[in-house]
């Protein structure tokens, strides 16, 4: 009786190569994923950032009072 037939080692050698494949897809997919979340966020907090800013006075910095300020100088 075998034990390793060639019929077992093409079906492992098969099934491994699918294996391989797959995760490298899968892989790439969720790189690409992270990529387009990444880009996007970074480019919300660019845009939102001026409406977390506070003064000393802890009122919010708008861009109407920075143009002010530096107009005055």
């Amino acid at each position: 009786m075998q034990v390793f037939t060639p019929k077992a080692a093409a079906l492992f050698l098969l099934a491994g190569t699918g294996l391989y494949f797959y995760f490298r897809w899968e892989k790439q997919r969720l790189l690409e994923q992270k990529r387009e979340s990444t880009s996007a966020a970074s480019l919300l907090v660019g845009l939102d950032s001026y409406k977390n800013t506070r003064s000393r006075e802890g009122d919010g910095i708008t861009l109407r009072r920075t143009r002010a300020r530096w107009w005055a100088i």
